[in-house]
């Protein structure tokens, strides 16, 4: 029978293996033999390498038995290199992310076979401490320290103060905790026996990805939002991939991992009942929010950000102009909902939920909201 493939998106599946004292997660997946190159591409400027290679020489020096050796070329991605590539992409949705194919599973273990780290190019990067500290520039090190962290096979931590937490980092956060270490000793022990084992070729692939969104609180929401709208869904369309005709790239392995790698996204028509902020398109209450994530065929991919939206569910959804994603000019007018935060949904006793499964306080959301109204 034909396996269907998975893309998962943001490490979906992780493995709790930790003492109590530790809150560190472990993903499904790792670099076989312990060590992993690492390639700039060469549409990252050279004045960033030096903090990426820092970066990776934080995790090198950690303790546990991973290493990264720097690939010396900055050609760009190969099929048959088993390496992490960074590189620059436009992607207004994240500030940075982190993908991974898994192609190998070797006596029950996945192994990871090519991973990537894209920081957006749209973003203001510095290597500055300072100017990270006192702009909205954003330290490349510090990014580039977390997204490596997930490419070594790490999740999110439950502490807050953890390199690798799920919250937005401080402006510069060039070291790790004693809990990121602990993780990255858990997956590769520093007195790791190498044993023979026997290599069984997986059908399919695997594509997680781990993305950083751009820190924003309700209030920088609420301020930098293109729509903020109530209303009701009404239909999920299909999900496709973002070729321009929508069909299944040729190569999957190596177009995910081009520059602009193709993924699969999924439209959702909602109508609008109540406006908080901007203006509808002129003559029509309905309009439709995209987000990636979906299957196609027997190619599934799931995004930890992406919401189940249902027929006939309320929402309030802080919306965003498409300026530049991957999947930008295809198919209708759309927008964004910002991730987590920025998709409520309302239940029957009026209390809202958002997309990362906390509630939120109502009656302060809808002052938030009306001082919007008002202005």
């Amino acid at each position: 029978m034909k396996n269907k493939l998975k893309i998962f998106s943001f490490l979906m599946v992780l493995i709790f293996l930790l003492p109590s004292a530790n809150a560190y997660y472990i993903g499904d997946n790792k670099w076989e033999d312990n060590n992993s190159g690492l390639e700039i591409n060469s549409s990252v400027d050279s004045q960033y390498h030096s903090a990426i290679l820092s970066a990776a020489n934080t995790w090198t020096d950690a303790g546990s038995s991973f290493y990264f050796h720097q690939i010396p070329t900055a050609s760009g991605y190969t099929s048959n290199s088993t390496d992490v590539m960074m590189g620059l992409v436009s992607d207004p949705d994240y500030l940075a992310e982190e993908r991974t194919v898994i192609e190998e599973t070797i006596n029950g273990q996945t192994y990871k076979r090519y991973s990537q780290v894209v920081f957006d190019y749209e973003q203001e990067w510095t290597t500055s401490a300072t100017i990270a500290n006192l702009t909205n520039a954003f330290d490349i090190e510090t990014v580039a320290l977390h997204e490596l962290g997930h490419a070594v096979g790490l999740g999110h931590s439950e502490y807050t103060t953890a390199l690798m937490t799920e919250e937005a980092l401080p402006p510069v956060k060039r070291s790790l905790t004693s809990d990121d270490i602990n993780g990255i000793k858990a997956l590769y022990p520093s007195n790791r026996n190498n044993q023979e084992v026997v290599n069984t070729l997986r059908d399919g692939i695997e594509l997680h990805i781990n993305p950083t969104i751009v820190p924003m609180s309700e209030e920088e929401m609420t301020e930098k939002a293109t729509l903020i709208v109530s209303a009701t869904v009404k239909q999920n369309m299909p999900a496709r991939w973002d070729t321009q005709d929508g069909s299944d790239p040729s190569s999957r392995t190596e177009s995910m991992f081009s520059t602009n790698g193709y993924l699969i996204f999924q439209d959702t028509l909602i109508e609008v009942e109540e406006v908080h902020k901007g203006e509808l398109p002129e003559g029509d209450n309905q309009i439709y929010v995209r987000q990636s994530g979906g299957a196609v065929n027997d190619v599934e991919m799931i995004n930890e950000y992406t919401v189940n939206y249902q027929k006939d569910q309320q929402v309030l959804l802080y919306l965003f102009e498409d300026t530049g994603t991957r999947s930008y000019g295809l198919g209708p007018e759309h927008y964004f909902a910002y991730p987590g935060k920025g998709q409520l949904f309302i239940t029957d006793e009026n209390e809202a939920v958002n997309g990362i499964g906390n509630n939120v306080n109502t009656e302060e959301l809808l002052s938030l909201l009306s001082e919007v109204d008002s202005e």
